[in-house]
């Protein structure tokens, strides 16, 4: 091959008779670098091992808990959630429940200083109108707590489609909003309606918003995919 070939080259001791082999593999050095110029080229632009469309996956702390509305109150029903996981939920929850939600989570972050934990939260369903409102109050939140808390910003999942009281275009739009209007080292943001298809989530209702006991405990794994 082409290293063999430069080796035996460089062993022909007269000068004279080594420059025309030189010569050669000089000429044949160019073509290969311009075949892989020419390929490099037409190469689409494909991803390496470190690049990924997917939303990060934070570290998981030792203690979780999960803030929100019914859809949360569900989960805490079917879900065998374990003794270091907890919920701060009511039905019907929207951004008027927030600041009491908050301070409820407060109370428990300082009556256990010591302790660090993943923070979900899982507003929206109720109000989708309300976007900026609770880009704010997350921002506030994050703002106010020590760094070394987890906030997990979870998505709102898609209704059924065949439910029209709510327009999952609006889904899509909240979504879109608070994906990207939370900042702070320790804030991430899990798209978890991403992780299926709506015809996959289609499955778990059973009034077409909210989950029965299969759709809870899929929900439960979903948002959990977001930390590792």
């Amino acid at each position: 091959d082409y290293n063999n070939a430069i080796i035996a080259v460089n062993n022909i001791k007269d000068a004279s008779d080594r420059t025309p082999f030189q010569e050669r593999l000089n000429a044949i050095k160019d073509k290969i670098n311009d075949r892989i110029s020419e390929n490099e080229e037409d190469a689409p632009n494909l991803p390496n091992d470190n690049d990924t469309n997917d939303e990060p996956v934070v570290t998981k702390k030792d203690n979780t808990i999960y803030i929100g509305d019914s859809r949360i109150n569900r989960m805490k029903a079917y879900v065998s959630l374990k003794s270091n996981e907890s919920t701060i939920a009511k039905d019907g929850a929207n951004i008027t429940n927030v600041d009491g939600h908050f301070s409820t989570l407060k109370s428990t972050l300082n009556s256990n200083s010591t302790k660090s934990y993943n923070i979900f939260l899982a507003y929206g369903i109720n109000d989708l109108y309300n976007s900026s409102k609770y880009c704010t109050k997350y921002q506030n939140l994050v703002d106010s707590i020590d760094s070394k808390h987890n906030v997990i910003i979870v998505s709102v999942i898609p209704v059924s489609r065949s439910y029209t009281s709510i327009n999952n275009n609006d889904v899509t739009s909240f979504n879109n909003k608070i994906k990207s209007c939370v900042s702070g080292k320790n804030v991430s943001y899990c798209d978890a309606a991403s992780k299926a298809s709506i015809e996959t989530w289609e499955k778990y209702f059973d009034d077409g918003v909210h989950y029965n006991k299969t759709g809870s405990e899929f929900y439960y794994s979903k948002i959990n995919e977001c930390i590792k």
